[in-house]
Parts: structure tokens; sequence; C-alpha cells
């Protein structure tokens, strides 16, 4: 299969994932099914040491995931504090007119919170490689483990009922 194919499959394939774990929505009504996205940021650059900003092809990836979320209902949109992780959530935030909600990365009730508060909805969070793992494990029940430090190509997608018993599904960029 020449490249441009296994390209247009793949989007396919994200795209049909996106649209179903996300469209909860439909015609006004709402539904107790709640949807969390969840996103490590982007490649980072190395202009600061405590606070870098994405690279170029962080940037790239932070578009392109605008792009596979183009058609996918979010309410919400949550990050860190740090430049990395809002920027990769601007082009989505841009793009779905929404504000990015900062949460404290080491708030232990964060899942718990956001779930209550938002049941029902889609939630879009971007957090770090220790992070994002242990926020899955908290919504599924799963046992995934840290990211490794050079993984930023893996989409998160959780669907669930009822806390601790969701489903996951986990795509890569």
């Amino acid at each position: 299969m020449d490249t441009l194919k296994m390209k247009m499959t793949k989007f396919l394939v994200i795209f049909i994932s996106l649209v179903f774990f996300t469209g909860q929505h439909i015609y006004g009504q709402k539904h107790d099914l709640t949807t969390f996205i969840l996103v490590r940021h982007a490649e980072k650059s190395n202009n600061h040491p405590q606070d870098p900003d994405l690279n170029n092809a962080g940037l790239l990836r932070a578009q392109g995931f605008a792009e596979k979320l183009a058609y996918a209902h979010i309410d919400v949109a949550l990050s860190t504090p740090f430049k990395r992780n809002r920027q990769t959530l601007d082009p989505v935030a841009k793009q779905k007119n929404l504000q990015i909600i900062e949460y404290d990365p080491a708030d232990k009730n964060l899942i718990k919170r956001t779930y209550k508060a938002h049941k029902g909805r889609s939630i879009l969070i971007a957090g770090h490689s220790n992070t994002i793992p242990g926020y899955v494990n908290q919504l599924a029940s799963t046992s995934l483990q840290q990211l490794d430090e050079s993984e930023y190509d893996k989409i998160f997608i959780v669907t669930l009922k009822k806390m601790g018993k969701g489903k996951v599904l986990i795509l890569k960029d």
C-alpha cells in the first residue's frame, strides 16, 4: 500500500473511532456516557529547562491532533499550567472555541472530581508521561505504566458510565 493510502486509512480509523467514542450528544440529547480523551503533551524543545515550549515537531503534532478531533464533540479541555501542555491543546481549543482550564498535576482527586463535575460530557486532558497512564488507570481500573520519555503519539480514549469501569481505546498517532 502506498504512503498516501496508508495515511488515509490511518486517518479514517482514528476519525471513526473518535466520532464513535465521543458522539454522545446526538441531536441535543445528553447521555450518561462520559468520554475522556487523554494525551501526553507533544514534543518539547529545550529552550527552558523548567517550562519549555513545543518544538517544531510538537507544534505539527498539536495541529494534527486538532485535525483528528475536528469532528469529535468536546465539552471541556484541561491542561497543566505548563506551556507544552497548553500549546498541545491550543489548536483544539481554538477550533472548538473552548477555554483551557488549568489543573494541578499533583492533585490526586482530579479525575474523580472531573468525572463528577462533567458526567455525560466529553473531556480532553493534556498531561505528562507520568500522569496520563495513572488517569487512565483510575478511569478504567487498568494497570498502564508510565510512558517512555520518547512516547508522544498515543491518544487514550476512555468511555465510562461508572468511575473505574471505563473501556479504553488506545490510538497511535
